[in-house]
């Protein structure tokens, strides 16, 4: 007899796009991206943002909860680091997968005295 692999109708969302930084200075980030081309199946409902100092090999987490919006303003960093991002999408079935990493971004005001 036959027997038959069950395919969920609801999947994890695919990545969401690469982060980009919006806006950058010495006190805060802000970092936007693109919901992802594949949901699952099921809607979107929030995004998960990790960051990590050039230096460090830890990612941590910027939201505790998904936040809706597909952008995110990042306070806490320290002037003159570099910094990397990576998103993921969450909705019914679970988080998805990680997007890639950002570039790298340097926490200065753009036109510093």
């Amino acid at each position: 007899s036959y027997k038959y692999a069950y395919i969920s109708i609801s999947a994890i969302p695919g990545p969401p796009s690469t982060p980009w930084a919006s806006y950058v200075s010495r006190e805060t980030i802000t970092m936007c991206w693109h919901e992802p081309v594949a949901d699952g199946g099921n809607a979107v409902f929030g995004y998960h943002v990790q960051m990590k100092d050039r230096s460090s090999i830890l990612w941590q987490k910027v939201n505790k909860t998904a936040i809706p919006a597909t952008q995110i303003r990042i306070a806490n960093i320290c002037p003159g680091s570099i910094y990397e991002f990576k998103v993921s999408a969450e909705n019914a079935a679970g988080i998805g997968k990680m997007s890639k990493t950002s570039e790298e971004i340097l926490a200065i005001d753009a036109c510093g005295q």
